[in-house]
């Protein structure tokens, strides 16, 4: 899914889709390839509730999501000092957003995970004790919400992630990856990417862009239908040996490579506009696909040196005890409001 995202900031930020003219063959395949790749965001945010939940309650760690901000705060710094030549004004806002992520304008992933990472013990607490009905009632009220919530600045994006944690988490419960055949996963997802390529090349030279577009959201029927699937797909193959090796080498890092390829310096300096179509063959698609697999790649071996120096600076150790001592003066700020309450 991560290739899939990188291969969505060039197609946007690149330029691609900007530079290829309706009705030519570069349209056409360059809209297929991206009807493909769309779903990215949506299936890493239904891994993230698949995953996230278990039948059995397991204890929250918070210093996982303190380890993960860590993380981002490292890329941005490290990006910051590296690419810094290239900003010679506004050096110190772009400084501070590198060192407080929750509160820039940059990671929108990010920002809007934290709210999951907070609703998402109560997520859990619900799909564990709540009925087919309810379940069933709650996932259309949160949908059309998700609808609604176009119309409220900020909501939109943690109000995706929201839901698509907790279709993932549905589909754990109701153990819906063994419940359907490869065969049929397969039909299925190459439905919905052709209905939403055909509907995208078809609609939008008689209507226009406005509704050419509706199923190329993030909050698409046939986009999350195809995040669904894909996770299906996927999470009922067995791999060993060499595959499962990669597997467990690259896993780790697949976050990473979000936070170097999404970062604003990278995306203004190295991929804005860099993936120009105009006039070009629609075989250079393939340049492009090639460009994201190496970018991907790189970015993996980058955050392995991460990993060597938070595992030099015990950086889990570190979060462990940084919750810790958070907790306890956070209780310890709650029962001196209440004694000062009770003394008045």
């Amino acid at each position: 899914s991560m290739i899939f995202i990188v291969l969505i900031h060039f197609f946007n930020h690149g330029g691609i889709l900007l530079s290829i003219k309706p009705g030519t063959i570069q349209y056409m395949m360059s809209y297929l390839l991206f009807s493909v790749v769309i779903c990215g965001v949506d299936i890493f945010a239904v891994i993230s509730g698949f995953v996230g939940y278990n039948a059995v309650p397991k204890k929250y760690r918070w210093a996982k999501f303190v380890e993960l901000w860590l993380t981002v705060v490292f890329y941005g710094c490290l990006l910051f000092f590296g690419m810094c030549y290239l900003i010679p004004n506004y050096r110190e806002k772009m400084f501070l957003e590198a060192i407080t992520p929750l509160a820039s304008n940059g990671y929108w992933y990010f920002r809007s995970y934290f709210i999951v990472f907070i609703i998402a013990p109560f997520i859990n607490i619900f799909v564990r004790k709540a009925s087919s009905d309810k379940i069933c009632v709650s996932m259309v009220a949160m949908l059309a919400f998700l609808y609604f919530s176009h119309a409220m600045t900020g909501f939109f994006s943690p109000t995706l992630l929201v839901f698509l944690y907790f279709v993932g988490a549905v589909m754990k419960k109701y153990n819906i990856v063994n419940r359907l055949t490869d065969k049929k996963c397969q039909i299925i997802l190459i439905s919905l990417i052709l209905t939403t390529w055909l509907w995208k090349i078809i609609i939008t030279p008689i209507i226009g862009d406005t509704l050419g577009n509706v199923l190329l959201r993030y909050d698409s029927p046939t986009i999350m239908g195809m995040a669904v699937f894909w996770v299906i797909l996927f999470a009922s193959k067995k791999f060993s040996g060499t595959a499962q090796k990669v597997i467990t080498f690259v896993t780790p890092s697949v976050f990473s490579v979000y936070l170097i390829n999404d970062n604003n310096l990278v995306r203004e300096y190295l991929i804005n506009d860099s993936m120009n179509m105009n006039g070009k063959p629609f075989w250079m698609l393939i340049i492009v696909i090639f460009i994201s697999i190496l970018f991907f790649v790189a970015a993996v071996l980058i955050d392995k040196i991460r990993v060597w120096i938070f595992a030099k600076l015990n950086i889990t150790a570190f979060s462990i005890k940084a919750v810790r001592l958070f907790s306890e003066l956070s209780i310890k700020g709650v029962l001196k409001i209440k004694q000062n309450l009770f003394e008045r």
